[in-house]
């Protein structure tokens, strides 16, 4: 697992995604699959203004894709997103039946690009604001 952050940017007035901020400071939003050094990656981190944590699994991953999914079962995750191009079945399946489990809202990015990433976190955003209305 690798750990991507960003430095504030003190140009930006506001965050792009609040309410997944301030649940970030709680707990890891972790993206499964693809590389996290990737600069299309990085520069959607930059954008997000968030910190992610990244877990490759190209090379099988099995291990990893279990701490994960037992650290979403404790809800130790704010969130989790799937780069579906670069993952197996079965890790999928695993990640989405423990983040059900737990309530963690899941969101996919297709490839992993950076556009898609900031579209899963945006959804992401969507849900947990869906929440708060819900709750209220």
């Amino acid at each position: 697992m690798e750990r991507t952050t960003t430095s504030s940017d003190p140009l930006a007035a506001e965050l792009p995604f609040p309410i997944l901020c301030a649940a970030a400071r709680r707990a890891a939003v972790i993206v499964v699959g693809g590389a996290g050094r990737d600069a299309a990656k990085q520069e959607a981190v930059r954008r997000s203004r968030l910190e992610l944590e990244w877990t490759e699994t190209r090379d099988g991953g099995t291990r990893l894709v279990e701490a994960v999914a037992a650290r979403v079962r404790r809800g130790a995750a704010t969130a989790i997103i799937l780069v579906e191009g670069a993952m197996a079945h079965r890790h999928w399946t695993a990640l989405v039946t423990a983040a059900r489990l737990a309530g963690t809202p899941v969101a996919y990015a297709k490839r992993g690009g950076s556009t898609q990433i900031l579209r899963a976190l945006a959804d992401i955003e969507r849900r947990l604001a869906e929440q708060r209305v819900g709750a209220a």
